[in-house]
């Protein structure tokens, strides 16, 4: 080994200088370097960093992991070098132990998408040229007693964690991008690169992307590593992993020898950490005292993923089939063939680490037989949002391959902006040689679809059409489900059951049970509304019937019988209160565990309203369906619109006020919101079943109050 050494800081910008490192064991020399960013596929881009001096230097006899301490050499970056992980070579041959860093975007430049490279995983796992115990940080052999708790960047490192970056970048490079203007964008100008470091120091790292991805095996982070994308999630921003166990172990940073962050701590070990602030004790992200599962933001961890070695086992395809399209039922899942029920067998998706999330799996065949494909859906167990939406996955819990059993679960959800999670280490690396490996193809298609639709904002926003909606009369939401209500005087078919995942799912019909006085409930039920656990029905005149669900089995029973009300266009619950609102816009509101269970007029500080009506700007506009999202309604219009009573909470509105139009032009028989989902049901064109289900995101919703 003539020369070795390590870069810091690990990025820098073109027309700035990169920081070297070097030495050389023996006598030192002038060596002529150069820098490649290497993309499997395409040629390399290199650029000289021109003949250097390198100094013989002496290695640390002790405690090597924590830094060299050397001097270093800066060398300028040409102006115009693409963004991209480089490696530093002497005579173009690329050695093991030899620096290598990132080039960020020049300023002023900017992609659409960001990369992330795992450097503190490669902190972690790497080792350098010297042979000790505590190399890094699970020391020599893998035994616990002898890892280390501080590893330095200030040292030479292989790169075992990072070289799958050139399969990335490669594939990135040989596709053919376009912008909105159908400008081929060329493949090194598609995306930004940047290191974990460079995530942890700026929180405004991210603003002027629409898309992160990660990749490979991106394990270690720091709690403002988390802070700062969970910030650009929520601000709408769009985030790919293509990675495995990621986010799982929480680390922290320090300075050394006057270079920040250069230190990474990681105890693996609350109780050995003598940091004892709980937001920074470094463990496991998901173990107190940080009690912050990866499934918060990405819908997937480490408790439920695994460790296995079985490459035959492959993902399976977790959502219905979309018959009306005649495609899957999911969005990632476009142009893979319906005879494709599974993707991955023999490619060694699963022969490191996964990541998964508490799944149930459902069997049951909806009203139509095409659709009767097993799907699943999340329990929302550790933080995974109840709308996050399995796409496929692997069942690893019983493989003879494993260290550590587990389900993988592909999915996305939805809170700001969109997640994307294949949750394998190994996906990446399917991405080489895609058109002479069988079965990469799907992978590469999935990969596409997945970045061609995130590199834009406002994605979220948007209506999306996920499935069919069974000719609904009234939608809503109860207890984590979507249940609707159709014009049926068959008990079978009356009641539904949906999960509130963004693709095409069955419709579970519920086994209804009439009380003796509640027979009237299949002629006159129009609405539907959900409180807590229990549903109510409401009829155009006011009449109440609570429903109560356990399993598949409703039992309704009436609790207003007598109609007091006049022409009820829709009703929705807020506060442990029903309301109702009337043809002429007037409010009223009913308490179903009142003694009194009577319709009456808002009431203001105590006293009733003037004017309890909340008004159209439109007199002619009627409203079509509502439902409540926090202390607010919201509602479908017959002009097409949604809107939201203004003020802070209902009792204080007196305006309804646009928030976004109607997915359709066509009617808009339900509303229903879960988490921050707002879904919608639009009859089909014929008005005949089933129409169709769409979503959008509240969350990046602001209204415009007029405050009474």
């Amino acid at each position: 080994m003539e020369i070795f050494g390590y870069a810091f800081p690990l990025s820098s910008c073109p027309g700035k200088d990169i920081h070297l490192y070097l030495g050389s064991l023996y006598k030192g020399g002038t060596f002529k370097l150069k820098a490649h960013r290497k993309s499997d596929g395409v040629p390399e881009y290199v650029f000289d960093l021109g003949s250097v001096t390198v100094p013989k230097r002496d290695v640390p006899i002790q405690r090597q992991w924590e830094g060299y301490d050397w001097s270093p050499i800066s060398l300028p970056i040409p102006k115009g070098t693409p963004s991209g992980l480089y490696y530093v070579s002497d005579d173009n041959n690329t050695l093991d132990f030899m620096p290598w860093f990132i080039i960020k975007p020049e300023r002023g430049i900017r992609a659409k998408v960001a990369i992330i490279v795992p450097v503190a995983t490669q902190n972690a796992y790497g080792l350098g040229p010297e042979v000790s115990e505590r190399n890094n940080l699970y020391g020599l052999n893998w035994k616990v007693a002898n890892r280390a708790h501080r590893l330095s960047f200030l040292r030479p490192l292989e790169k075992n964690k990072i070289n799958i970056t050139s399969t990335l970048s490669g594939w990135i490079d040989t596709q053919e991008w376009k912008d909105e203007k159908g400008a081929i964008i060329p493949g090194n100008q598609f995306a930004d690169y940047y290191c974990s470091l460079d995530l942890h120091e700026d929180p405004e790292l991210l603003d002027p992307y629409a898309l992160v991805i990660l990749y490979g095996h991106d394990e270690y982070w720091s709690p403002e590593m988390r802070d700062h994308l969970e910030n650009f999630i929520r601000r709408g921003g769009n985030v790919a992993s293509f990675s495995g166990n990621t986010a799982h172990r929480q680390v922290g940073f320090t300075s050394q020898s006057e270079c920040p962050n250069a230190m990474m701590i990681c105890y693996k070990d609350a109780q050995a950490d003598p940091d004892k602030d709980p937001h920074r004790v470094t463990g496991s992200f998901h173990e107190p005292p940080a009690i912050r599962p990866p499934n918060n933001m990405l819908g997937v961890g480490f408790t439920y993923g695994g460790m296995a070695n079985d490459p035959q086992v492959p993902y399976t395809i977790a959502v219905c089939r979309n018959y009306i399209e005649n495609s899957w039922g999911h969005w990632a899942l476009q142009g893979i063939g319906l005879d494709k029920k599974s993707f991955g067998e023999g490619l060694g998706l699963f022969v490191y680490e996964f990541d998964g999330t508490a799944v149930e799996q459902h069997n049951d065949p909806d009203y139509d037989s095409k659709l009767i494909t097993p799907h699943w859906v999340p329990t929302g167990e550790e933080g995974t949002p109840l709308t996050f939406t399995p796409i496929a996955v692997a069942d690893l819990r019983d493989s003879k391959e494993y260290k550590k059993p587990g389900i993988a679960v592909m999915g996305t959800y939805v809170r700001g902006g969109t997640v994307f999670t294949a949750s394998t280490t190994e996906w990446v690396g399917n991405l080489g040689n895609v058109n002479a490996v069988p079965g990469r193809e799907i992978i590469s298609k999935i990969t596409r679809n997945v970045v061609e639709k995130l590199r834009y904002r406002n994605v979220s926003s948007q209506w999306e059409t996920i499935g069919i909606a069974l000719g609904v009369q009234s939608l809503t939401a109860c207890n984590g489900r979507l249940y609707c209500l159709t014009p049926s005087t068959n008990p079978a078919r009356l009641l539904w059951m949906r999960f509130p995942v963004g693709a095409e799912i069955y419709w579970r019909p519920l086994t209804v049970s009439l009380t003796p006085d509640a027979t009237d409930f299949m002629n006159k039920a129009k609405y539907l509304t959900g409180m807590g656990t229990r549903l109510f029905g409401v009829s155009e005149n006011g009449c109440v019937w609570r429903i109560d669900v356990a399993k598949n089995q409703a039992t309704i029973s009436p609790i207003v019988k007598e109609a007091t009300l006049v022409n009820i266009k829709g009703v929705a619950s807020v506060g442990g209160s029903l309301y109702a609102a009337l043809g002429d816009g007037r409010l009223r509101r009913l308490s179903p565990d009142s003694p009194s269970l009577a319709w009456q007029e808002l009431k203001y500080n105590g006293t009733s309203r003037e004017d309890t009506t909340i008004y159209m700007d439109n007199p002619s506009e009627t409203i079509t369906a509502m439902t409540s999202f926090g202390d607010a309604l919201y509602a479908a219009t017959s002009k097409r619109r949604i809107v939201r009573s203004n003020g802070e909470f209902v009792g204080e509105s007196d305006r309804w006020v646009e928030v976004l139009k109607c997915p359709s032009d066509l009617h808009t028989t339900g509303l229903a919101v879960v988490e921050t989902r707002l879904f919608a049901t639009i009859a089909s064109p014929d008005k005949t079943p089933p129409g169709v289900l769409a979503w959008t995101d509240l969350s990046m919703r602001r209204v415009a109050r007029n405050w009474r």
